[in-house]
């Protein structure tokens, strides 16, 4: 019914509206008029108990304490200047609204503090008196120039601070000889007007109130179902911020024991709320930060604070530990029993790793700098490179403390830069810059010792907003000890390692280099040692080496400074000659030939000669492929060499035989007569001549293997040993290499090879048997067996004639050809005996 009437009102009676808001428009300015009343009225009444409080300290100070104080310069210790104060912060003291209390004074035409409760009578801790504001100064000087202020002009007001002033007077002329000044805090000064606007305010209200409660009822009415539905929506609103904050809140009397707690919380601690009411917050605290958390726990729940922060480490349930910042607050500050307490806690893990990452980045970038194998730096960009900043490795670096050189003390870093460098590194930092580049060089530096070192520099600019270069900054690396690698790693690229010479690389790079105008005429020279594979299979690959070192010392001794020299191949060496004519090379052939004649002729008799094959090709045009001369050198060398080679086998091959007789027992007497012996056999066997040549030049050179054998093996008066027997059957296959190392012995190689295979196949190096044994090997079994039978031995005496046929034959068929055995013994033999006979 009371709805439906109301309802009806709204509807049917608009003009009750108008009404209501007529009259409370009226009733709103007739209770303002009455509020302003009151204020003024207690406003005034306030400002006249200042006034008269004023007036009343006044009249309590007499002429002559205002005359002692003005006649002493020693305010402190005056007792007057001590009472007066005391008194002022008395009345400072006793009334709340009084913010201070001062007594002030005229002198040469400016009012100063006399006495003051704020100590603003002193300046600088002097016995002297401060100046008063000029802003308050006419208030003041009215009081000493006779007049007679009205009320409101003994009241000053700047806002926060009002001020009170009344005449201390001169009893016997009625003259102001000083002022008594009181500050009132303006807000404190205006609250008893300020209750009682308030209660008239109220009052008004109250009437309101009932004027409108009708109407706020029926509004009220309308609107609470709305209202209600707002509330439910701003519930649900809070609940769901509570849920989803980022941040981790909880509340209760004790940690663990929380009245509310959001998932947060739970996610960020990493327990649950259930895990939490039997968990001691000491526990899952990392120990490094147990004690700081025991303190200011401790000072919360003493009372001492009422709140408390700290970052600290929390342990998770999987035992990782985890960064959180942690706020507590007491809610309530009812005291311990029936406290609640608010946990605030935020992850910041990723915060704090990040941080120790970059403490640790700094302090790693602080040891890189300390021990970095030269110096950081900062630089202005001008030509003497100015320093800003240099790390201690400037020292070690230059020689220089850093102080040496920040803003160029001693000497700018420029002075150390070798004078060849500098421009150069002017324009490349210029070029760079430009860029807004990386800068990279090497250059050498000359230190406080005179030492010259190698250095890297890199850096980078630093530039200003606009653009133009500010500084510089970058590290530069002492690179002495890797220049002087990489020099060594050229020296070896470019080197042969056995000659010290260049080597073919270096050689073609110079020849292509060197084919310009002003190295011609260009000569190139090609030398070629003779026999060398025939020596490395005769005497071993360490002669071979000698034999080419020696080589390259004779062509080095015949050539220029200019020269370059190098090692080209195996046993070839190239030459390039700037600026030399055909006959120049030519000369240099000649000189080559002689330090090779006076070598071999000055050589012991086992050591191999040396003999060398050369040609060489002249450019005269730049325009002349410099491998065009170079493959006509080559081909004019093997033309030469196909001259020379027959000599210089046969010198190799006489070296070999010599060292063989002089290493062995036997002699050269012996191979003459296995030839003798073999030739023999071969012709009763109706050989061919080329055979009968091959067996003699076999007889001579069968042993030629024995040059690889030892000495005490060779010469051992006992027999051998196993291991020693296995080392002297590798006497064949030595000789049958340097046999083929030799186009001249190749054809009697297998012979050679095969010359102590057995008929019935026990023999080395390969078992062979039977007919499958060469011909001449066979012959050659049987003559050798016989010679040695027959001739003295370390280890024994030499068998008779007889002896040894008897050997043979025993032997036929087991060690030796029958055949060749019977025509040995009965032809050869008996020739030989008949011979005998007739001489």
């Amino acid at each position: 019914m009371f709805k439906k009437t109301i309802g009806s009102m709204r509807l049917n009676n608009s003009a009750f509206n108008k009404y209501f808001l007529a009259a409370s428009l009226i009733f709103f300015i007739l209770a303002a008029n009455h509020v302003y009343s009151t204020w003024e009225e207690y406003m005034s009444r306030e400002l006249s108990y200042a006034v008269i409080l004023a007036e009343s300290t006044g009249a309590f100070i007499s002429q002559d304490q205002i005359s002692s104080l003005n006649q002493t310069n020693d305010l402190e210790n005056n007792p007057r200047y001590v009472f007066l104060k005391k008194s002022l912060q008395n009345l400072e003291n006793s009334v709340p609204q009084v913010s201070s209390a001062y007594l002030l004074t005229k002198r040469d035409g400016k009012v100063h503090y006399l006495v003051d409760s704020g100590n603003r009578e002193k300046m600088n801790d002097a016995a002297d008196t401060a100046i008063f504001p000029n802003e308050k100064e006419d208030h003041i000087l009215q009081f000493f120039e006779g007049g007679t202020p009205s009320p409101n002009g003994s009241v000053h007001n700047d806002g926060v601070i009002t001020s009170v002033y009344a005449p201390v007077l001169d009893g016997s002329k009625g003259d102001a000889v000083a002022v008594i000044g009181i500050d009132y805090y303006t807000k404190d000064l205006r609250a008893e007007a300020m209750k009682r606007v308030i209660n008239s305010t109220m009052t008004v209200l109250a009437f309101f109130i009932l004027l409108v409660a009708a109407y706020m009822i029926i509004i009220k009415n309308v609107c609470i179902q709305s209202i209600g539905e707002k509330l439910e929506k701003s519930e649900t609103l809070l609940n769901n911020v509570f849920q989803r904050i980022p941040v981790g809140i909880a509340a209760g009397n004790s940690f663990g024991n929380f009245t509310v707690i959001n998932p947060t919380f739970e996610k960020i601690i990493g327990w649950t709320k259930e895990q939490l009411k039997d968990c001691d917050w000491r526990k899952i605290t990392h120990p490094d930060d147990l004690p700081l958390n025991v303190e200011k726990y401790e000072k919360f729940t003493s009372g001492e604070t009422n709140e408390y922060s700290l970052n600290k480490r929390v342990q998770k349930p999987d035992g990782s530990y985890s960064w959180i910042s942690l706020d507590v607050a007491d809610l309530t500050g009812s005291g311990k029993d029936d406290r609640l307490n608010m946990w605030i806690v935020q992850d910041i893990n990723e915060r704090e790793l990040a941080k120790q990452a970059l403490e640790e980045s700094e302090r790693s970038k602080s040891v890189l700098l300390t021990n970095l194998p030269g110096m950081a730096y900062r630089c202005l960009y001008n030509p003497e490179w100015t320093m800003l900043f240099v790390s201690n490795g400037c020292y070690e670096l230059t020689g220089y403390r850093p102080e040496d050189l920040i803003r160029s003390k001693t000497l700018s870093f420029n002075d150390l830069i070798k004078e060849e460098y500098r421009q150069m590194l002017w324009l490349e930092w210029e070029r760079v810059l430009a860029r807004h580049k990386t800068f990279k060089s090497e250059y050498a530096i000359t230190t406080a010792s005179g030492e010259s070192k190698w250095v890297l520099e890199t850096g980078q600019g630093v530039y200003r907003s606009d653009g133009s270069v500010e500084a510089i900054e970058g590290i530069i690396i002492d690179t002495t000890n890797l220049k002087e690698k990489e020099e060594e790693i050229r020296y070896i690229n470019e080197h042969d390692r056995l000659t010290d010479l260049y080597n073919r690389q270096y050689f073609e790079k110079k020849l292509s280099e060197m084919n310009k105008k002003e190295k011609l005429p260009l000569t190139v020279l090609v030398a070629d040692i003779n026999g060398l594979h025939l020596i490395n299979e005769a005497f071993g690959q360490h002669e071979g080496d000698i034999v080419i070192v020696k080589a390259s010392w004779m062509i080095r001794n015949c050539c220029r400074e200019e020269d370059i020299i190098a090692r080209i191949g195996g046993d070839e060496f190239g030459i390039i000659l700037p600026i030399t004519s055909n006959e120049e090379a030519h000369e240099l052939l000649d000189s080559i030939k002689n330090e090779c004649t006076s070598y071999n002729g000055s050589n012991r008799a086992n050591s191999p000669e040396i003999n060398i094959s050369m040609g060489y090709a002249t450019i005269f045009d730049e325009l002349q492929p410099a491998e065009e001369a170079l493959k006509t050198a080559n081909d004019y060398m093997r033309n030469r060499k196909l001259f020379s080679q027959q000599s210089s086998y046969s010198d190799i091959i006489n070296s070999i035989m010599t060292t063989v007789y002089e290493k062995s027992q036997e002699t050269e007497r012996h191979a003459e007569r296995l030839s003798e012996l073999s030739t023999r056999v071969g012709r009763m066997l109706n050989l061919m001549e080329k055979d009968i040549g091959e067996l003699q030049l076999l007889g001579m050179l069968h042993d030629i293997g024995k040059i690889g054998i030892d000495n005490k093996i060779l010469n051992k008066p006992g027999t051998l040993t196993e291991d020693e027997w296995v080392i002297m059957k590798r006497h064949p296959e030595i000789g049958y290499r340097i046999a083929m190392a030799s186009h001249k012995l190749a054809r009697i190689a297998d012979y050679i090879l095969a010359h102590h295979e057995r008929w019935d196949g026990s023999g080395y190096p390969k078992g062979l048997k039977g007919e499958d044994i060469p011909l001449l090997s066979r012959i050659l079994a049987v003559a050798d067996a016989y010679d040695a039978m027959t001739e003295d031995r370390v280890y024994r005496k030499a068998m008779s004639k007889e002896q040894a046929i008897v050997e043979i034959r025993r032997n036929a068929g087991i060690q030796f050809d029958p055949l060749i055995a019977k025509i040995f013994i009965e032809s050869v033999l008996m020739e030989e005996d008949c011979s005998s006979a007739i001489s």
